[in-house]
């Protein structure tokens, strides 16, 4: 399987990847590899036996947000992870849905989600808790090419 490394940090020093860990058992892993400075492969996280982790930078190039099952369990949890300190942070947990982080807003407030699977289109927009949750619904795919930061509302309201 080749390496899904789509994303590059906005600070332009690392590629986010998400790669085949092991065959057998089927196992996958998140890393980022230093692009401008000597320095080793990272593993961030391990272990799933699927490659849903979705993996998006947050605005800083410091966290990184990603969708994660739990072994066991029909339980679903959307994640950050610092990446100085490998704190991990829960915004969300579902039971027997997953979601797909799409992208963070410049400001880093506001993170769009879309349900997995896709059964229906509508974007999810949260905060940064996760506590506050806006639904976009919508009957065909919403694809995000740009935030427009003024037209969101504030946090705290």
């Amino acid at each position: 399987t080749v390496p899904r490394c789509y994303f590059l940090s906005l600070n332009g020093e690392w590629l986010l990847c998400t790669v085949l860990e092991s065959r057998d058992p089927v196992r996958y892993a998140v890393i980022v590899v230093p692009i401008t400075s000597p320095g080793e492969v990272e593993i961030l996280i391990s272990g799933a036996t699927n490659d849903l982790y979705n993996p998006i930078w947050y605005v800083d190039s410091r966290e990184i947000t990603f969708n994660l099952s739990v072994p066991g369990s029909e339980q679903v949890k959307l994640q950050t992870i610092d990446l100085q300190t490998r704190f991990i942070r829960t915004m969300l947990v579902a039971e027997g849905m997953s979601f797909t982080p799409r992208s963070w807003s410049p400001d880093g407030q506001w993170l769009a989600v879309q349900q997995f699977p896709e059964d229906n289109h509508d974007l999810l927009v949260m905060d940064y808790d996760g506590i506050r949750v806006n639904r976009v619904p919508r009957s065909e795919g919403i694809e995000i090419i740009k935030w427009i930061t003024r037209d969101l509302p504030s946090p705290g309201h």
